[in-house]
């Protein structure tokens, strides 16, 4: 967990203010996957450069490069979303009003659209098989089942 945090950190610290624009990073104190108190050192731009040269250096394009930062930082997004019980009787959650920022910037970073990432945060597809023709739908999960 310490090698990633370190290494995902180093790319939120490191990126330029142009790239931190593209990709929707904020600052590194607010994500709470990496933050536990955090914030970036004078080496994460050195570092971050490295990661970069290095993903060059193995015949990774400039697009995909910022791909890859794009893709990290939707996911330490989801590490902010937090879930709320929807209040219906059916026991579902939803994802709480706090985290809607959150959630925007994950569908963003993901090339998402922020209803369908909601939906499929909190819910799950079940098939029903029977010998002829099986059923599917979609079960709300509860508050803990989303967390997970």
């Amino acid at each position: 967990k310490q090698w990633y945090q370190r290494r995902v950190s180093i790319t939120a610290g490191g990126a330029s203010q142009e790239l931190r624009r593209e990709i929707r990073l904020r600052e590194i104190k607010e994500y709470k996957c990496l933050s536990e108190g955090r914030s970036g050192n004078m080496r994460d731009a050195e570092q971050f450069d490295e990661i970069s040269d290095a993903l060059r250096c193995i015949g990774v394009p400039d697009t995909e490069i910022h791909e890859i930062y794009k893709i990290v930082s939707g996911v330490m997004a989801f590490g902010n979303v937090e879930f709320i019980d929807s209040g219906d009787t059916r026991g579902g959650s939803k994802v709480s009003p706090e985290s809607s920022d959150w959630i925007e910037i994950a569908a963003t970073c993901l090339s998402l659209e922020g209803d369908d990432l909601r939906h499929s945060l909190t819910s799950r597809l079940m098939q029903t098989k029977n010998l002829k023709k099986g059923t599917t739908y979609m079960v709300p999960l509860k508050k803990k089942e989303a967390l997970h």
